[in-house]
């Protein structure tokens, strides 16, 4: 049976696919209960298509070259990162074990294993996150277009987490070389905010009257 999980601020389900593997997706669930029925639906079908009793899911015979070269020149040539996803399908999944396989022998798995042998190259954590959402983006739009209606080939992708840069303040030549390049209108707001500490909102809304100068 299926189950269901709250996961950050979406409720998660866990069920077996047709090959007998976990899978963990997303829900727009409401409650613990609609992702249990969800997920028992989505095991149920998985069942009925392991003992050939479902319709063979659309496009398992395709290789995900042929997916993928569908998808970028009919999907993503509409998006403004058309040249992004170029660029990632010819640099980095072309060499991949599996460009050249097709879907009904590709597992969740596999991506999961690509995405993190990625993670352990000199790729930086927001590059590898990129590839992560290529590959949602790509098998979404494949699935919404009915091009591919097999097992979700994403489920397993790890999660990347991004580091946040440290802030850094202005060393003293450095402020002073920034006030000196400014013009005497903006020369008070930047020595304020550099001195103070002040947010811009804050900023902005500072009047005389809320300064004490004595």
């Amino acid at each position: 049976m299926g189950s269901a999980y709250w996961r950050g601020k979406k409720i998660w389900i866990k069920y077996r696919d047709e090959n007998g593997e976990l899978q963990r997706k997303p829900t727009q669930a409401s409650s613990k209960a609609r992702g249990r029925e969800i997920a028992n639906d989505l095991e149920c079908e998985a069942r009925k298509r392991a003992l050939g009793l479902a319709d063979t899911p659309v496009g398992m015979d395709l290789t995900f070259t042929k997916v993928s070269s569908w998808w970028l020149l009919n999907v993503s040539i509409h998006k403004p990162i058309h040249k992004t996803d170029l660029s990632h399908d010819k640099v980095h999944f072309k060499t991949w074990h599996g460009y050249h396989r097709k879907l009904r022998d590709l597992r969740p798995h596999d991506f999961h294993a690509y995405i993190e042998a990625k993670k352990n190259t000199r790729l930086s954590p927001q590059s590898v996150k990129h590839l992560r959402t290529h590959l949602v983006r790509l098998f979404n739009d494949a699935r919404r277009h009915g091009v591919y209606t097999g097992p979700d080939l994403t489920s397993q992708l790890p999660i990347i987490r991004v580091p946040k840069p440290e802030p850094r303040a202005l060393s003293i030549e450095e402020a002073r070389t920034l006030l000196d390049g400014l013009t005497e209108n903006w020369r008070p707001l930047f020595a304020t905010a550099l001195y103070a500490g002040m947010r811009k909102g804050e900023l902005l809304a500072l009047r005389c009257s809320d300064v004490n100068l004595e």
